[in-house]
């Protein structure tokens, strides 16, 4: 996953006010102010940037967000007021654990068609949030154990939750889900059918090619051997 992450963190800034003090006056010993202006393209005047040398004006954020550029240092991270600036309007909003939207004290931000899942620790289960904005219980795999009884693994199941002392569900049957890659999925969104079509389709081919596979063994193996694979594989005996 974290290949996909672009910003993780708060948004207080890893430099003092006297490091950016000190950042412009190294600055300055290479460049003129016109020549800081011009070396990014600097939304500020020659006219203002000599009042924050001379202290005449602050060190806004936007002021050390370019002295970070012309430094070539990591950018300031974004606040979160920043960070949603740019983002449409119609954009999915999933709001957890606060009512009131003041009491927000992190946002994810997730582009691209791809559902996310997301758990609150301690609170409930896990949820799958989708890009139109439907909200869905996920169930994860689990392993079957001997002394453990079968449960439903599919990912993406939506169970009605459990009341206490409700009368307890029948187990139902032990079902793994084989999980796609992403060109899989291209690939079966282009032929526009389902993944029970696709199972279907790929469990129809591995049976003719061991049938096809049988054929061949009785034809090396003779007559004698024709009995035996066809109870195993189904064949007509004649």
């Amino acid at each position: 996953m974290d290949e996909y992450i672009l910003h993780a963190g708060t948004v207080e800034d890893d430099l003092t006010l006297d490091d950016y003090r000190d950042i412009l006056t190294e600055l300055r010993t290479s460049y003129s102010l016109q020549g800081m202006v011009n070396l990014i393209g600097s939304r500020f005047t020659k006219a203002w940037w000599s009042k924050i040398e001379r202290g005449q004006a602050p060190f806004s954020r936007e002021v050390r967000r370019e002295l970070r550029a012309m430094y070539k240092i990591s950018k300031l991270r974004l606040t979160a007021q920043e960070a949603v600036e740019a983002v449409r309007e119609d954009a999915a909003v999933l709001q957890i654990g606060a009512e009131d939207a003041a009491e927000v004290n992190r946002i994810v931000m997730v582009g691209g068609p791809d559902g996310v899942v997301i758990q609150k620790i301690g609170a409930g289960s896990p949820m799958r949030f989708d890009a139109d904005g439907r909200v869905t219980p996920v169930t994860w795999p689990q392993e079957r154990t001997e002394d453990a009884p079968a449960s439903d693994s599919t990912l993406g199941a939506v169970e009605a939750p459990q009341r206490p002392n409700s009368p307890q569900r029948k187990a139902r049957p032990f079902m793994a889900r084989p999980v796609a890659n992403r060109t899989q999925e291209d690939r079966r969104l282009e032929l526009a059918v389902s993944w029970s079509k696709v199972i279907e389709a790929g469990l129809a081919a591995l049976e003719m090619e061991e049938r096809r596979h049988a054929l061949t063994e009785m034809l090396e193996a003779g007559a004698g051997g024709w009995r035996t694979i066809a109870e195993r594989t189904g064949l007509p005996r004649s």
